[in-house]
């Protein structure tokens, strides 16, 4: 590696590091980390821990994995639910509780994200065909195609079947809904 290889490799390690670094320092003022007591602090700690070992293992794994490749907006989702549920000064019961429904939430998420990437990938793979040039149509033949159509035979439209993520996911929402408020009149 030359020195101005190595130089751009630097310059570019820093800013993944920097944006890591503020990442990290965003979620902390999201959570009010600074005003919670030692065992909360610890707590919010070795979740930020677990969850770059998680993504440092999915990116080594396949660097194309969903783990790998939206781990921050995974997270982000995750951290974004236990600052609104208090998350960090729930005793562990709750905190264990709240993990089942974190998990089959972030499950969604997941789902949601796969699908949209499919999307992506069938948009950018697919081929435009060539466009043929259109023979010209007289009036008289716009005309007689015109007679020849029945409107009253077309059937109405009828949904196609075919279902979103979300779609399939909306009785478990229910489900993780209806186990909160079943924990929380506990």
């Amino acid at each position: 590696m030359t020195a101005d290889e190595q130089s751009d490799y630097d310059e570019a390690r820093q800013s993944i590091i920097d944006d890591r670094d503020e990442r990290d320092e965003d979620e902390k003022a999201a959570a009010g980390f600074d005003a919670m007591p030692s065992e909360q602090q610890a707590l919010f700690d070795i979740s930020l821990l677990a969850f770059k070992e998680a993504t440092e293992a999915a990116c080594a794994d396949d660097p194309d994995d969903l783990e790998c490749t939206k781990a921050d907006v995974i997270r982000e989702a995750e951290e974004t639910q236990r600052n609104l549920d208090e998350y960090y000064a729930k005793d562990e019961a709750a905190r264990e509780s709240d993990d089942l429904l974190m998990g089959l939430a972030t499950q969604m998420l997941k789902l949601e994200l796969e699908e949209a990437a499919g999307e992506e990938e069938a948009a950018e793979e697919e081929v435009e065909e060539p466009v043929e040039e259109e023979a010209e149509v007289t009036e008289e033949e716009e005309d007689d195609a015109d007679s020849d159509l029945d409107l009253d035979a077309v059937p109405e439209c009828e949904d196609s079947g075919t279902r979103t993520a979300q779609e399939d996911l909306l009785p478990l929402e229910e489900a993780i809904a209806d186990t909160r408020a079943a924990y929380d009149d506990a």
